[in-house]
């Protein structure tokens, strides 16, 4: 407990550090990528700083790691852009690849000692994934990174195309009593109530970056929910009243993290099962055969289910099943 505290006391005085150089000297300052529980202390500490203008912005409307930047076009007279690049990572041979997952990428990223706040999102798209990362990082990754886990890579810059690659087909509707942020987390999650409240207690929930305590928030058209350890969704909006005067409303599911466990152990299972499933199956025939034959050699003598024919010396000549 000392220690976060520590952690989060030197977070803060790097906040008011920074935000306090883009004030007093007139320019642009930004950190690295933060995590969406830096967000919310920076977006509480701010607010004790009204006379700094800041921004948040990741590299894509919706991400979830995202960098802060201090001064605005009317206080320095200029703009000026999120140093942030967009890293497309794909397979040298993409038909002989392994599926890579979001740890495969970051473990590779650290194994080449680079640190977590020069990275933000990593978004996996099957075989591939994009990297966002500030442009101070940028060369060193296209320069140094050859492989993800076992698979040999090439990267390249890119433009990211948010709803090409993140949005497209996975709009669902629901039905549920309420707007409220719990009753919906509780219908996308499949989790009771007890459970949900949980969620809240433990500060894993969070709308638009930010921290949401408040289990009867209402949600607002566009708000992206993060359910820590659960997965992420965004809400787009109430739809239409079930006789039942229950809410249909529309969703697009970003990530179910328990969905994507499911499918890798299914995945993994899955040769033990299909093997499981023959010898099973091999067994069953064999005992039916048995069961089978059992009961047609007890039903019939024995020169009627065979006839045996035999030269002088006893040998057999001929073996004849009788039909």
């Amino acid at each position: 407990m000392r220690t976060m505290k520590k952690e989060e006391e030197f977070f803060l005085n790097r906040i008011r550090e920074i935000s306090e150089n883009s004030y007093l000297k007139n320019k642009y300052t930004f950190t690295g990528f933060l995590s969406e529980p830096e967000i919310n202390r920076l977006s509480q500490e701010m607010k004790k700083r009204k006379h700094i203008s800041y921004e948040l912005f990741g590299g894509y409307v919706h991400s979830e790691r995202k960098m802060a930047k201090f001064g605005s076009v009317e206080e320095v007279g200029y703009e000026q852009e999120f140093p942030i690049v967009c890293i497309h990572i794909m397979p040298l041979k993409k038909k002989f690849a392994k599926e890579l997952s979001h740890r495969d990428f970051l473990g590779s990223f650290m194994s080449l000692g680079i640190e977590r706040s020069t990275l933000g999102d990593i978004i996996v798209a099957e075989k591939e994934g994009y990297l966002f990362c500030m442009d101070s990082i940028s060369e060193f990754i296209l320069e140094n990174l050859k492989r993800i886990g076992n698979t040999y890579i090439k990267c390249e810059r890119t433009q990211y195309n948010e709803k090409k690659e993140l949005w497209d087909d996975t709009e669902i509707e629901i039905r549920v009593t309420s707007e409220r942020i719990d009753a919906v987390l509780s219908k996308v999650f499949c989790l009771s109530r007890k459970k949900s409240l949980e969620c809240f207690q433990n500060n894993n929930i969070y709308v638009n970056s930010y921290l949401c305590q408040k289990s009867s928030y209402i949600l607002k058209d566009n708000d992206i929910v993060s359910a820590r350890g659960y997965g992420k969704f965004m809400y787009k909006g109430f739809i239409n009243e079930t006789k039942k005067n229950k809410k249909i409303i529309k969703i697009i599911l970003v990530l179910i993290i328990a969905i994507f466990v499911m499918i890798n152990m299914l995945k993994a299972i899955n040769p033990i099962f299909e093997k499981l499933c023959i010898d099973e199956a091999k067994s069953i025939v064999t005992i039916e055969i048995n069961r089978i034959t059992t009961i047609n050699v007890d039903r019939y003598q024995e020169n009627e289910l065979i006839t045996i024919k035999q030269d002088g010396n006893g040998n057999i000549q001929l073996l004849q099943v009788n039909s």
